[in-house]
């Protein structure tokens, strides 16, 4: 009974902490780049997509594609089957991936989609750029707008790898359970956002 209670308190701290980076980041960032900078919508939406992109490119550049199969998520030699430090610091942790066999996946064609999309990426961080350098009048909110623009771009990066791997470490430990809880905090999120 123990080892449920610690993996199910183990789960909720693993689910609070993209909660609480999350609302620090944006803290911070909210008083590093002026109010005009949050009043243009497109400079806070485009880093967010870029991110979005970056997260699920770098998911699937470094790891195995068994990671992602279902039929491979409850078996004892899972990708998944490792323990909480291992997922905290390796698959959770964005900044662990190696970035060299990402973009080397990218460049070499074997997917053409995930080309598409690093290049779509890329052409959407220089309209972010010179959207930030036109759009808004003094040169160091300027400066901080880009820096705010490449922070989110990281945060969602982070966020959408992290999240992505918790669901699937998650449904791993929990087996048959973890869809249970997926479905209480789906529900959680929707009574949520109702109010």
């Amino acid at each position: 009974m123990s080892s449920v209670l610690l993996h199910l308190l183990s789960a909720v701290l693993l689910l609070a902490l993209p909660i609480l980076v999350y609302r620090a980041a944006t803290s911070l960032m909210h008083h590093v780049a002026s109010d005009e900078f949050y009043q243009i919508p497109i400079l806070t939406t485009l880093p967010r997509l870029v991110g979005f992109a970056g997260g699920v490119l770098g998911l699937l550049g470094d790891l195995d594609d068994r990671a992602f199969r279902l039929t491979e998520i409850f078996v004892p030699n899972s990708v998944w089957n490792i323990s909480l430090s291992d997922f905290v610091l390796h698959q959770g942790n964005l900044f662990s991936y190696d970035t060299a066999t990402i973009i080397d996946w990218i460049m070499s064609g074997e997917s053409p989609w995930a080309s598409g999309v690093a290049a779509i990426a890329a052409a959407v961080i220089a309209v972010t750029i010179v959207l930030c350098l036109r759009m808004l009048p003094d040169p160091r909110q300027r400066g901080l707008a880009l820096v705010v623009c490449g922070a989110t771009i990281l945060l969602t990066a982070w966020q959408t790898v992290y999240l992505t791997t918790l669901a699937l470490w998650l449904t791993h430990r929990f087996n048959f359970w973890s869809l249970a809880l997926i479905g209480l905090f789906l529900q959680y999120l929707r009574d949520r956002n109702r109010h």
